[in-house]
């Protein structure tokens, strides 16, 4: 038996412009009739494939050629000779997308959905040009037809690509894709179409970062009015200091709520309004005394204030002589 061939590596690009995921290949049928053939040739069928297997990001599988054949008899002595070094192989797309490659960011074209028909003995590896590449119906892709099919798929229907089979070439948008896009037609290039989606991208990366602007602002405002009712509110005596950080928490999740709460109580007096207060109730007769005052007119009620309101006793204490 001749040497292992490798029928495709998962981790290399391919000459059509994408790489074809392991994970996602069909198997099934072609296990069953594991054909070999020449260049791709369904006329010339040199021999099966034994052991196919995935190592790693390879497909690996055994030749085993026809001894009754001379055309497979020929090429198992070119490949034994060493004339022969690659294989490849034919498939059925079903499905494809991009994925951010993990080291760059750029994102790649990936064919995730796919079934293995044949596998060939080649002049030139799979995965530099000779991959043979079908649609779901089994027409055979090439260039252009491919690389537009291939964007239909992994475009999943937002597209519409006309004439499927026949020419792939152009790719109709709905209204909606062109209004998206800010077109009035569709763009007859794929260049000028991905100019169109990269501004689109564009526009909604910079309205995603004016909304979080907007948002951080409305939250910014939010907190600043939440704080400005507590600090007054602990300013008028309704709340005490240990108070602050509970309530605070309470008016950025409520404020409404914790606004009407607090217009409903009622603060400490004035210091003035303490000053006032003497033994007898006589509030008015009072008004503007100071300390000397107090201590020659009552200093009874001036006791009494000492013992019921220091602070109002201090505060007339500290200003006499000023």
């Amino acid at each position: 038996m001749a040497k292992a061939f490798v029928l495709s590596d998962e981790s290399i690009r391919n000459s059509h412009g994408f790489y074809l995921d392991n994970k996602g290949g069909n198997m099934e049928r072609f296990r069953e009739n594991p054909v070999m053939l020449l260049g791709h040739d369904s006329t010339k069928v040199i021999g099966a494939w034994k052991d196919v297997r995935v190592e790693g990001s390879r497909i690996i599988a055994e030749p085993e050629f026809d001894e009754g054949d001379t055309l497979a008899v020929e090429t198992r002595g070119k490949v034994e000779r060493g004339y022969l070094k690659g294989a490849s192989l034919g498939i059925l797309v079903y499905g494809a997308k991009n994925v951010p490659n993990q080291d760059t960011g750029v994102e790649e074209l990936h064919v995730t959905d796919w079934e293995l028909l044949e596998a060939s003995i080649v002049a030139i590896p799979s995965n530099a040009s000779a991959l043979r590449v079908l649609d779901a119906e089994g027409n055979e892709l090439h260039g252009k037809e491919l690389s537009a099919h291939l964007i239909s798929l992994s475009a999943e229907g937002k597209g519409k690509i006309t004439e499927t089979h026949k020419n792939m070439n152009e790719i109709e948008l709905t209204a909606e894709a062109l209004t998206a896009l800010g077109l009035k037609t569709t763009p007859s290039d794929m260049e000028a179409l991905s100019a169109a989606i990269v501004a689109l991208s564009a526009r909604a990366t910079g309205a995603e970062a004016r909304v979080k602007e907007l948002e951080a602002d409305a939250e910014k405002q939010k907190k600043d009015q939440a704080k400005t009712l507590i600090d007054d509110a602990v300013k008028a005596g309704k709340l005490s200091a240990d108070q602050k950080d509970k309530w605070l928490a309470l008016a950025e999740k409520d404020y409404d709520t914790v606004s009407a709460t607090l217009s409903g109580m009622s603060g400490r007096k004035s210091i003035a309004d303490q000053i006032n207060m003497s033994s007898s109730g006589a509030s008015k007769s009072r008004d503007g005394w100071d300390y000397m005052r107090w201590l020659k007119e009552d200093p009874q009620g001036l006791a009494q204030m000492k013992a019921e309101n220091f602070e109002a006793w201090q505060t007339l204490h500290d200003n006499y002589g000023r």
